[in-house]
């Protein structure tokens, strides 16, 4: 198992690049890609709920979901030349000032 987020990103940056991901694929294309797979996601939570797998298969899938979902916004950061830890950093400036909490409903309430 690797080690860091570094170590990982770095891997897939390769996989990328021998695929011409990297190269040839676009930032629009990555995040379409990135809805395709959170949607993935979804069916397996909509799967468990329904009753139509059990855990151990949900704890599979999602694992995979999760996974390639992360794959494609590092595709689509490399696409675009840009550092996923800035990214990442660049998020947490914005919302970091943000107050409030996620309801028990899913539904996450600003403080006003």
């Amino acid at each position: 198992m690797p080690k860091s987020f570094d170590n990982v990103a770095g891997l897939l940056e390769q996989w990328g690049r021998e695929r011409k991901i990297t190269t040839n694929g676009t930032i629009a294309g990555q995040l379409t890609k990135g809805i395709e797979e959170a949607n993935e996601g979804l069916r397996s939570i909509t799967a468990l709920e329904a009753g139509e797998i059990d855990h151990a298969t949900f704890d599979e899938r999602i694992e995979d979901d999760l996974g390639d979902f992360g794959v494609t916004f590092l595709m689509a950061c490399f696409a675009a030349g840009k550092d996923p830890v800035q990214m990442l950093y660049v998020a947490h400036r914005e919302i970091r000032d943000r107050t409030g909490e996620l309801g028990a409903d899913g539904i996450f309430y600003k403080d006003v």
